[in-house]
């Protein structure tokens, strides 16, 4: 039997962790506890409730890259293939003559962009490596207007 989440949620808010938290419990054969203590808005104080939608942000890397290396595991994904990877994102696929085709290269005198063509199709591995050569488009300006900036490793 699982225990109560919601005491330790609250025991969590009330020690100033967060203003509000949700929690998940869960195993193969489903849900085995869910809570939520606290409050979502902080001007409002309206309730944290189990289905607010929180952002997450780089939380969910964790959560994506074990579900990616189960299948590698289990060998029902290739983690050096493009053609695996393009099977679930086709627009990563090499030669399909988007931006992933291209590479950049520097600047030219004038400080115009260079590419180069990309000879390499982007992995699995490159993306959990973080060796894709995506920039991210709050880190800078040129990154937000650039698809992939660097050589794939």
């Amino acid at each position: 039997m699982m225990p109560d989440l919601q005491p330790l949620l609250q025991a969590a808010v009330d020690a100033g962790v967060a203003p509000g938290l949700v929690a998940v419990a869960f195993d193969r054969a489903g849900c085995m506890s869910m809570a939520s203590a606290g409050v979502r808005n902080l001007e409002t104080k309206a309730s944290m409730e189990t289905g607010t939608s929180v952002y997450l942000a780089s939380m969910c890397k964790v959560a994506v890259s074990l579900a990616a290396l189960v299948l590698v595991e289990k060998h029902d994904f290739d983690i050096d293939s493009n053609d695996a990877l393009a099977a679930v994102l086709p627009e990563l696929k090499l030669g399909s003559g988007n931006a992933c085709d291209r590479i950049f290269d520097g600047k030219d005198e004038e400080g115009a962009w260079k590419f180069k063509p990309a000879t390499v199709g982007l992995t699995l591995r490159h993306l959990l490596l973080h060796a894709s050569g995506f920039g991210y488009s709050f880190s800078s300006e040129e990154d937000a207007s650039l698809v992939r900036v660097s050589t794939v490793l």
